[in-house]
This record gives C-alpha cells, sequence and structure tokens, in this order.
C-alpha cells in the first residue's frame, strides 16, 4: 500500500480487533488505514473525518469502529463519536454527544447498546444506540477529559480522568457519582484489575496510584515509570498486568492491583516510535509513530517483544518548527523524521539538512545570534546543538523534562533556554564557543507543561504554559527567577505561544481558547484580546517593526494583525490541510509551517503567497 506523503502523516491511535486478526490506525488528517495484524499488509484505507484521530476502537458485539477526534469547519466532525463500518469506511451512526473535540470512547457491556465517549467539553456521555431517550449526560467535571475505562465485573460502572485534579467512578445505570478521587496531576491513563476491585490512575508525572474499591476508594498504593502515562490497556499475554504507553519513548508493564510485581520495561524505544497509544494481542504488538504506519511488533510465547512485522514504515515529514536565520537569506524548519532542513528564505530551494541524529521528532529550533549554530530539542527531551559548519552535533544532553517542545537563545548569545512536558524550564548558560557550561531549572508558579518560551531581550524570560499562564522570569545575577505569573481575565486556556514587542514593553500570548492577547508586561495588565480564529491558537510572532502579528492555528489558517488594537489586517491565508504549527516574521516576509509537512513564505503586506513547500518535495528529495 503506497501512501501520498501529502497523506502520510504521523500514526496517533492504534486498536487490534476482538479476534485479534486486524490491526486499525488512524492518522493527524483523519484517515484509517487497517492492516493484516499477522503479516502488517494493508487492507484498505480511507478518510474517516476531517482531521486528527484521538481514539479508535473496535465495537466488540459488532466489529464497527467506533472513532472520536477533532472536529472542524461546520461542525460536521466536531464532538461527534463516529460509527464506522471497517469494511466500506462508510458512518453507520454519527452520535452528536460533545461541543468540543472528543477524546475517548468505549462500548458498555451488557444487554442495552451504549457507547461511551468523554471530551474537551467536560462531558461524559453515554449514548444509548437502541433508545436515544435512555442518553445519559454527566456534566460535573472540572476541566478537560481525556479517558475513559469502563469497570469489569459492575455492570454499568465506568472511570473517566482528564486535566482536573479529580478522578471519577460513575455509575452510567443509576446515573450517580460513585466515588470522587483526589488525583492531581493532568491524567491521561486508567485500568482497573481483573475484578473490578482496583482502579490505577496514571498522570504526567509518571506516577501512577491505586485506590481500592472495597475501601471506599482510599489510595492503595504507587507505582513510577518513566515518563508521563498515556493510553494504558489490558496485556492479553498477562492478563494481571497492563502495557502503558509513555512519554517516555517505551512502553511499559505494571501490576493491574497494588503490590503484585514492579514495574519494568516491555518495549524498548524504536526509531520513530510514539509512544501515546499501545495496542496488545497475545502475539503482537503495536504503538503509534512519527512514520507512515505504526509499529507491528511480534511477541513470543512468553509475551515479549520481538521483531517488526510487515514493510518497512516510511518517514513522514510535518513540520514542528520554522527559524529564520538572524542575518542570513536562510530558513531552519524541523520535520517528524529527525532532520532539520534549511531552505534558501527568499525562495524555498532546500540547502542542506541536518541529521538524523534522533531516534525520535525534532520540535524547536533557534539560531545562536552570533555563532554558526543551531539548537533544537527532540520529543525525548534531548536538547541537540548543531554546528552548521560541519552539519554535525557537537552537544547533546537529555534534560529530564520529558518530550521537547521549545527553544530560544537570548540576542546576546549568553543564555539558551528550552522547555518541555514537565512545569520547570531550563536555562543554559553558555560560554564563548556558545556551547552550555551549567544549567538551571527555574521556578514553576504555572501548573502545566512548557508549551512556548522567548527571551525578551538578554535579561528577561517569557514562558506560555499549558494551564493559561505566561510567567516571567527576570536574571538576577546569573540566575533567572519568576517575577510575574499573567492569567488574564477571563483566564487563557492552555497558553500555546508567546512573543514579545521589539521594545520589549508587550507579550502577546495565544492559547487554545481562540484567542490573541496583549499584556503590557511592566504591570502584568491586559491590553487588548484579538478573536478571529475559529480553532486554538497554536503559534505567534511580532515584526521586527512592532506594527504587526502574525498567528497560526490549528484551524489551518495564518493571520496577520494590527499589533496596536489586535485587528485582523489580511484576509486568513491558507495553505495547509492541518494545523499550523509555528509562524515566524522577519523583515517582510512571514514564514508558516503545518503538521502535515507544508512551509510557506507570503509577504507580510499584502499577504501574497511567496513560495510553497510540501512533504511530496521532502518525499522526492530523499529519493533524489
Amino acid at each position: 500500500m503506497q501512501l501520498e506523503p501529502r497523506t502520510a502523516t504521523p500514526c496517533r491511535t492504534v486498536a487490534f480487533s476482538t479476534d485479534g486478526q486486524v490491526l486499525v490506525e488512524a492518522n493527524y488528517l483523519g484517515f484509517v488505514t487497517l492492516r493484516d495484524a499477522r503479516t502488517g499488509q494493508g487492507l484498505r484505507r480511507f478518510l474517516a473525518q476531517t482531521a486528527l484521530v484521538e481514539t479508535v476502537r473496535f465495537e466488540a458485539r459488532t466489529g464497527l469502529l467506533l472513532l472520536v477526534g477533532a472536529g472542524f469547519e461546520g461542525g460536521r466532525d466536531c464532538g461527534i463519536v463516529k460509527v464506522i463500518d471497517p469494511q466500506t469506511g462508510r458512518r453507520v451512526h454519527e452520535l452528536r454527544a460533545h461541543t468540543d473535540d472528543a477524546t475517548d470512547v468505549m462500548s458498555l457491556a451488557g444487554e442495552r447498546r451504549r457507547v461511551v465517549s468523554v471530551g474537551l467539553d467536560r462531558r461524559v456521555v453515554v449514548s444509548d444506540l437502541g433508545d436515544p431517550g435512555e442518553t445519559w449526560a454527566w456534566t460535573g467535571y472540572e476541566d478537560y477529559l481525556n479517558t475513559c475505562a469502563e469497570r469489569p465485573r459492575h455492570p454499568g460502572q465506568l472511570a473517566i480522568a482528564g486535566d482536573s485534579p479529580y478522578s471519577y467512578v460513575l455509575d452510567a445505570d443509576r446515573r450517580v457519582v460513585v466515588a470522587k478521587l483526589d488525583t492531581p496531576g493532568d491524567t491521561n491513563g486508567l485500568i482497573w484489575s481483573e475484578d473490578g476491585r482496583y482502579l490505577a490512575v496514571g498522570d504526567d508525572a509518571g506516577r501512577l496510584v491505586y485506590f481500592d474499591g472495597s475501601a471506599g476508594f482510599r489510595q492503595a498504593g504507587e507505582a513510577r515509570v518513566g515518563g508521563a502515562v498515556k493510553r494504558m490497556v489490558v496485556d492479553p499475554a498477562a492478563p494481571d498486568r497492563a502495557l502503558v504507553a509513555c512519554y517516555d519513548g517505551r512502553v511499559w508493564s505494571v501490576s493491574r492491583a497494588p503490590g503484585k510485581g514492579a514495574p519494568f520495561v516491555a518495549l524498548e524505544r524504536r526509531r520513530g516510535m510514539w509512544a501515546i497509544n499501545v495496542a496488545a494481542t497475545a502475539t503482537r504488538l503495536s504503538v503509534p509513530t512519527f512514520f507512515d504506519r505504526a509499529c507491528l511488533i511480534a511477541r513470543d510465547a512468553q509475551g515479549k517483544a520481538g521483531d517488526d512485522v510487515g514493510p518497512e514504515p516510511h518517514p513522514t515529514y510535518g513540520c514542528n518548527w520554522v527559524a529564520p536565520h538572524p542575518t542570513r537569506d536562510e530558513v531552519a524548519v524541523t520535520h517528524d523524521d529527525g532532520r532539520v532542513r534549511v531552505l534558501v528564505a527568499s525562495t524555498g530551494r532546500l540547502l542542506r539538512t541536518f541529521g538524523p541524529d534522533t531516534e525520535s521528532l525534532l520540535m524547536g529550533a533557534a539560531w545562536h545570534p552570533r555563532l554558526p549554530l543551531l539548537a533544537t530539542v527532540d520529543f525525548h527531551g534531548e536538547l541537540l546543538i548543531y554546528d552548521e559548519r560541519i552539519g554535525r552535533v557537537v552537544w547533546r544532553k537529555d534534560l529530564g523534562f520529558g518530550p521537547g517542545i521549545t527553544v530560544d537563545f537570548d540576542p546576546s548569545g549568553r543564555w539558551l533556554a528550552a522547555g518541555g512536558y514537565t512545569w520547570e524550564a531550563r536555562v543554559l548558560a553558555l560560554g564563548e564557543d556558545g556551547l552550555p557550561r551549567a544549567i538551571q531549572t527555574l521556578d514553576a508558579p504555572n501548573r502545566g507543561v512548557i508549551k512556548s518560551l522567548t527571551f525578551c531581550g538578554p535579561d528577561r524570560l517569557l514562558v506560555a504554559s499549558g494551564d493559561g499562564a505566561l510567567v516571567v522570569h527576570d536574571r538576577v545575577g546569573d540566575r533567572f527567577a519568576a517575577t510575574r505569573t499573567i492569567r488574564g481575565a477571563p483566564p487563557m486556556e492552555l497558553s500555546n505561544g508567546v512573543a514579545a514587542s521589539p521594545d520589549g514593553r508587550v507579550a502577546f500570548v495565544v492559547s487554545r481558547d481562540q484567542s490573541l492577547r496583549a499584556f503590557d508586561l511592566a504591570s502584568g495588565e491586559p491590553r487588548g484580546v484579538g478573536l478571529a480564529h475559529v480553532r486554538g491558537v497554536k503559534s505567534v510572532h511580532v515584526s521586527s517593526c512592532g506594527n504587526h502579528v502574525v498567528t497560526g492555528a490549528y484551524d489551518r489558517t495564518v493571520m496577520i494583525w494590527d499589533a496596536s488594537d489586535l485587528s485582523v489586517r489580511l484576509p486568513p491565508v491558507r495553505m495547509a490541510n492541518s494545523g499550523i504549527s509555528c509562524v515566524r516574521w522577519k523583515e517582510e516576509r512571514v514564514y508558516a509551517c503545518s503538521f502535515d509537512g507544508v512551509v510557506s513564505c507570503v509577504d507580510g503586506g499584502t499577504g501574497r503567497l511567496l513560495w510553497h513547500r510540501t512533504a511530496t518535495d521532502c518525499a522526492n528529495e530523499a529519493r533524489s
């Protein structure tokens, strides 16, 4: 099955059919692929929805697919649970359950055919397919919902968890809350013991907490894995244990009940493997990747992971960051295949390529202001510094914050900042050669992961956090200290990007609530709010003259704003089939890249497209 590179974005979620014969995988663009689980050969592929798929599962009683994820224009997919015939790709049901992205879905056992879904609208919806009038929606959750899990041997009961400090056990038959559990930290993992007595809740700190349902759901134990806990599934090869997809790039095995054996690594890192999800049979493992298909791995009689099965996967060329060179006509772009591609900024022509020097993808990137160095960070949390004269890594270190997201040099070249999947950013003091000499872990008045950071002059660092905070760190001697935390009114939701005005007086912040906000950095007071994007805003930058702001969003558009009043100057610029991952403004040009591998350059004054590259260009260059 040969895939067109523009449709081959990273695989995000996987599941096996009830009989273990078919593997289903779904990607960022909404494409679903079915494979023979024995051989890995493709069976069929179809577009299931118009944006990324968060979760896909087989419905046990029918063999149909249950699918949820992000939505897009027109409301056809936003908040909709899709029930799909895997043989044809045809939608059998559309369950209008949510008003925002749905994140997880499962079927409930029992005589009635019921489907449970949770979403970012904080709702748990138990849809009754036989009698829609019996559908139940629970709205008592405090934040985004991420996951759900059915309780064995307790008909109608389930656990739900997300970004709130609490997880809940619900009874869908009696329509009541059975238990409210204290689980601080963003939570994406849930698993019950075989008898339904214990519930294990896994969070972004790599902690699993066990609760005893026979003792009023009191805490009964803890376990630790190597990074943020994502999907947890029962291991058919060892039913008393669960497999945990973990953001250290590995799959762990943990006991489903406390005190029944220590966690251990069941699957080590493999090139391109993205441990955001996992599926298993007694003879196969599957894990999403940054390639054009999921890992499919054979297991031996004891359940140990062996060789990859099926055709060799091909790289995908999604783009994560664009970094114009401070003085030359060049722009660097980081990609899902672990490479940095340096382009001619005025034409888009490929100049040279760095890497791959990592088993993962590359995220943020920044050029040193004076020296021939480029810093980037990978999704395992390793900071890499390239010497562009030789095209090789000259310094690297795992910074211990899980998946890396963002990096920036200060204008003097004395400091390098980096942030990732923990609350604490890092600032590295640099020597005369531009390489790190010391590392400081910053204060964390925020309570979310570091989504973006930027220096505001040599003595101030701005940090945007996943909990909606903008944290200002000022240099005191040879260290940086948090001096102000700004949240806005109403509070921002998940601050994705931050940029500073050239004079350092104003911070511009974009967030999931679709807003662009301006704050006075001296007082912390808001200076304005711009609303024009129709999905969360991912990236922001300011023109060198300070008069204009550019934003890129998950609605696939780039917008150019007037910095003085946050009014939109030009019609939205659309050039991609996926969300805009990064925007940057240099001189009169705006550079943008997207998750599906599009890199574009537009005239900042007119919005006119100057050049455009896609994933197909990268694939053709790789073949040549």
